[in-house]
C-alpha cells in the first residue's frame, strides 16, 4: 500500500506507468509454462521433500529451464527488431528477462512449498519483496524518478529470490543423472494437469487485464497508468473489506 502511493507521486504519471506496465506484462508470463510448475505442485504435493522422486524432478527443472530460456530469448529478439518505441522496448526488454527468471523461480519455489518447507518458501518471498518494493521506495524518496531503476530493482530482487531458492534445492540442480526422455514425458504429465490450475489461477485477473491491456494499445500510458492506480487502490481496499468481514462474522456467530 505504501509503496502504491508513495511511488507514483514521486516518480510522475508516465514513469509510474512504464513501471506498471512491466509488472503487467511479468505477472502473465507465467503463461509461457503452460502450468508446468502447477503440474508438479500437484504431483508431489504432501509429499516429504526426502521422498521426492529427484531424477525426474531435476531432469524436468533442466528442461523447463531452457525451455523458458529459449521462450524468452526469441521473444527479446523479436522486441528488438520491432518497430516499438524506446520506452516499450525498455519494458519488453526487462519483460522478458524478468519471465525466464519467473517461470524458472516458479517451479522450485512450487516444490519447497509442495513439501512444506514453508520457512525457506516464505524467505523466497520476502527476499524478492524486500528488494523490489523497500529498496525501489528508498530510491525514489532519494530522487531517483526513472521506472528503469525500479525496474532493475524488481529483476534483482526476483534475481536474489531464484538464487536462494536454487540453494535451497541444489541437490535437484547437480543431480548428476540427466535423463531427457524421462523429463519429457513426466512434463507432458505435469503440463497436461497443470493448465488447469493455471488458467483457474489468473481467472479472476483475466477480465481487468485485458481491460488493461486494451487501454494501454488504444489510449496511452498516462490513462493506462491512472487506470492501474485506481484499480490498485480498489483492490487494496476490496481486501481490507474482506479481512474485517472474515473477522467481524466469526464475533456474530461466537455464541451459536
Amino acid at each position: 500500500m505504501a509503496a502504491m502511493l508513495i511511488i507514483p507521486k514521486f516518480i510522475g504519471v508516465d514513469s509510474y506507468g512504464y513501471y506498471q506496465l512491466y509488472i503487467f506484462y511479468v505477472t502473465y508470463s507465467s503463461i509461457a509454462a503452460l502450468g508446468w510448475p502447477e503440474g508438479t505442485y500437484l504431483e508431489i504435493g504432501g509429499m516429504s521433500y526426502q521422498n521426492i522422486n529427484r531424477e525426474s524432478i531435476s531432469a524436468q527443472y533442466r528442461l523447463l529451464s531452457i525451455s523458458m530460456i529459449t521462450v524468452f530469448t526469441v521473444l527479446l529478439v523479436i522486441v528488438i527488431f520491432s518497430p516499438l518505441t524506446y520506452d516499450k522496448k525498455i519494458v519488453f526488454s526487462f519483460s522478458c528477462l524478468a519471465g525466464a527468471v519467473v517461470n524458472i523461480w516458479r517451479y522450485l519455489q512450487f516444490i519447497i512449498q509442495a513439501t512444506n518447507r514453508i520457512k525457506e518458501y516464505s524467505l523466497t518471498i520476502v527476499l524478492w519483496r524486500l528488494v523490489s518494493v523497500g529498496f525501489s521506495i528508498l530510491a525514489v524518496l532519494c530522487g531517483m524518478k526513472s521506472y528503469i531503476m525500479l525496474i532493475l530493482l524488481d529483476v534483482a530482487g526476483r534475481v536474489l529470490s531464484l538464487v536462494y531458492v536454487m540453494f535451497c534445492c541444489k541437490d535437484i540442480m547437480f543431480f548428476k543423472k540427466r535423463n531427457i526422455q524421462l523429463a519429457v514425458t513426466e512434463g507432458k504429465k505435469a503440463i497436461q494437469s497443470g493448465y488447469k490450475l493455471l488458467f483457474a489461477t489468473l481467472a479472476g485477473t483475466v477480465i481487468i487485464g485485458i481491460t488493461r491491456w486494451c487501454i494501454e494499445n488504444h489510449w496511452n500510458i498516462t490513462t493506462f497508468a491512472e487506470v492501474t492506480l485506481t484499480i490498485s487502490i480498489a483492490n487494496v481496499f476490496l481486501q481490507c473489506i474482506n479481512a474485517v468481514a472474515v473477522t467481524t462474522f466469526s464475533c456474530f456467530t461466537k455464541d451459536r
